[in-house]
């Protein structure tokens, strides 16, 4: 079941296992990605978020910046459970859209 990038749902169980391993000081760059976010929290905006995969980022941008949306993409259907999981406390402002469906047919001439 591989998904178009290469990145199979075998890789996204990995990931989710080894998350220490997979992205080393993860905390340290997450919290430096957040002080260095151009919103405040007492500003309403939307981010666009690619690869969302577990949902961890997401919750921590949810919850520093309570006006902000969230829109995520990611091409695993694991990923999409694991954040599904991880943000309904967020309702509408934590938008995960699913994988897309595999192409099917001939390519647009």
């Amino acid at each position: 079941n591989k998904i178009q990038s290469g990145w199979s749902e075998k890789d996204s169980a990995f990931y989710q296992q080894l998350p220490q391993v997979a992205v080393p000081n993860r905390e340290e760059m997450l919290l430096h990605l957040l002080t260095q976010a151009p919103f405040g929290p007492d500003e309403s905006f939307c981010i666009v978020e690619l690869t969302y995969g577990d949902g961890v980022q997401a919750q921590s941008i949810l919850e520093l910046l309570p006006l902000a949306t969230l829109l995520t993409m990611d091409g695993s259907h694991d990923m999409l459970q694991a954040a599904r999981q991880r943000l309904p406390k967020f309702g509408s402002r934590a938008a995960l859209n699913p994988p897309p469906a595999p192409a099917s047919g001939s390519p647009p001439a």
